[in-house]
């Protein structure tokens, strides 16, 4: 849990900072500024490339703890970078160690956990990392309007992760898997990895819309200052946590329903900030969004760990990953170029009519998906499909 927790807060964690990194660098374009963020996913996705031929040679337990050394290294190294240039190269470190932890933390627990265990087990590490990064970003915001490298300081209280990985965790589990045979290694992933590495893209940008839109649009219309969308916010992040912690119990009982029913969430939430723009409104929204974070991604970790063999599910995972980095890179330039296409969306509250739908049609195909899965709850293991 604490693994998933220190995955979580690899890039948005020092989100309350970039003012603060922006005076720091007055001379530093603002392209350059947010590459401080961007940088990490940029490390993360050839970690994750790599991250399945490391696990057949070595221990995942030894990887794992590599893997905290370069995270380490890359985020408390730019609190003594002398330049943005510096930060921005240990930024892409900290990534690379995050790119192999990601599919390691999920791994790992397939290799301990199965069934409800699985699904409460993922469910609860995005919840310790949801509680965790509330935390540390008001720690990193303290820090930052002290001194701008001080930010990268509030990663240490992370470094319990590897201690407890260290102590707690036994080697054994986790030996290196054997080469594949020639046979094995022509096998390809089952196209439901790939399909759900590219919903994850589609479903990011989605997201990132909504999240870089949200309080634009309680400003515009009325409904709440930038502090007051803060305690807002606090209701989403509420809702997170309860579904995350309940995430195992619910997809037991719905079984492939639990996307369809996350995706329906936001779908309803973009709706009443459309239809009602209104206080209530805006806190139910947020509400709802908060089921959207809690059962989209679990769901993708939970149902893609099944339909693989256990020695594949890092495979998996890092292909799932990849699709979830490439949502964080890609979001700013297709949200800014299916605006430009689309006329007339002047008012937030009309462009939100964009991820609304797309998580429109997000939660109709997850719905025939639900359909044709209806009652498996724990999905066959395919070769191929």
């Amino acid at each position: 849990m604490l693994m998933s927790a220190d995955v979580m807060a690899t890039a948005s964690l020092l989100n309350p900072a970039m003012g603060a990194f922006a005076k720091a660098f007055p001379g530093a374009s603002p392209t350059l500024v947010s590459l401080i963020a961007t940088s990490v996913a940029l490390g993360m996705i050839p970690a994750c490339l790599l991250a399945d031929r490391l696990v057949r040679r070595y221990n995942k337990k030894s990887l794992a703890l590599f893997a905290f050394v370069l995270y380490f290294i890359g985020a408390l190294g730019p609190a003594l970078a002398p330049s943005i240039e510096g930060v921005i190269a240990l930024r892409a470190v900290l990534g690379f160690g995050a790119g192999l932890l990601a599919p390691l933390s999920i791994a790992m627990i397939a290799e301990l956990f199965e069934g409800q265990g699985r699904a409460s087990m993922i469910g609860y590490g995005q919840a310790v990392g949801s509680a965790a990064l509330i935390a540390l970003q008001i720690l990193t915001g303290f820090l930052a309007v002290r001194q701008w490298n001080w930010a990268f300081l509030a990663y240490a209280p992370m470094v319990l992760a590897p201690l407890a990985l260290a102590w707690f965790v036994p080697s054994a589990p986790f030996a290196p898997q054997p080469a594949a045979l020639p046979s094995e290694r022509k096998s390809p992933l089952p196209r439901a990895v790939f399909a759900f590495a590219a919903l994850a893209v589609f479903e990011g940008i989605a997201l990132k819309f909504v999240l870089i839109k949200l309080a634009i649009y309680a400003q515009e219309e009325g409904l709440a200052t930038a502090q007051g969308m803060g305690a807002l916010m606090a209701l989403q992040v509420g809702m997170i946590l309860l579904g995350s912690i309940f995430f195992g119990r619910i997809y037991a009982r719905c079984g492939a329903w639990t996307l369809a029913g996350a995706w329906g969430a936001m779908v309803l939430a973009l709706v009443l900030l459309v239809a009602t723009p209104s206080l209530p409104s805006l806190a139910a929204a947020l509400l709802l969004s908060g089921l959207t974070f809690a059962g989209a991604h679990p769901f993708f970790f939970m149902w893609v760990s099944q339909v693989v063999e256990r020695e594949r599910v890092t495979q998996a995972m890092a292909v799932v990953q990849i699709g979830l980095q490439a949502a964080a890179l890609l979001a700013s330039f297709v949200t800014a170029a299916v605006l430009a296409l689309v006329p007339g969306l002047t008012s937030v509250r009309g462009q939100f009519m964009v991820p609304l739908a797309m998580f429109a049609l997000l939660a109709a195909g997850a719905a025939v998906f639900a359909w044709q899965h209806r009652g498996a709850a724990q999905p066959t293991r395919l070769a191929s499909s």
